[in-house]
């Protein structure tokens, strides 16, 4: 994290949230020199969103906008690069995706396949973000006409 840019209050702060978090190996890992750690922005997002797949969909800058009106390669393609982007390399003029352990060049089938799925299950998992939206909201509604009810005949 602290290669990231996190201080180390943030750090601290985003670290005790694990089950095993200790003040001894907080301070055992921030105190490594940046070339010794590991854990970049793009774990710390897999683990967040190996947790808790709902809030970390809600916390990412896709939006209703962004995820149903930029249907556009750009837009579409920042999602995937967003989702899967510790899976992809580009060097020296080529893709590689990390594909069942192992680094594949650039393979069209491949790549179509895994970025539809990807966009598949960011599309399903937000759409369920939503729907259970507006099943709260609909219930919420429902429940302020009851009360709105009750309290005419209450008053009568």
């Amino acid at each position: 994290m602290k290669s990231e840019g996190f201080n180390e209050e943030q750090a601290k702060q985003i670290s005790q949230k694990a089950n095993n978090y200790t003040d001894e190996g907080f301070m055992n890992t921030w105190n490594k020199n940046k070339g010794e750690i590991t854990i970049t922005q793009g774990t710390l997002n897999l683990y967040a969103k190996l947790s808790n797949a709902e809030e970390y969909y809600k916390i990412q800058d896709y939006g209703i906008n962004k995820i149903f009106n930029d249907y556009t390669d750009e837009g579409l393609g920042q999602i995937v690069v967003n989702e899967m982007g510790q899976d992809l390399i580009y060097q020296d003029g080529e893709l590689y995706i990390y594909y069942n352990d192992s680094w594949i060049k650039n393979n069209d089938v491949l790549c179509k396949s895994l970025f539809t799925d990807c966009l598949r299950n960011v599309f399903n998992t937000i759409l369920s973000i939503l729907t259970k939206e507006k099943v709260k909201r609909t219930e919420e509604e429902q429940q302020e006409k009851i009360e709105n009810k009750s309290k005419e005949y209450s008053t009568d």
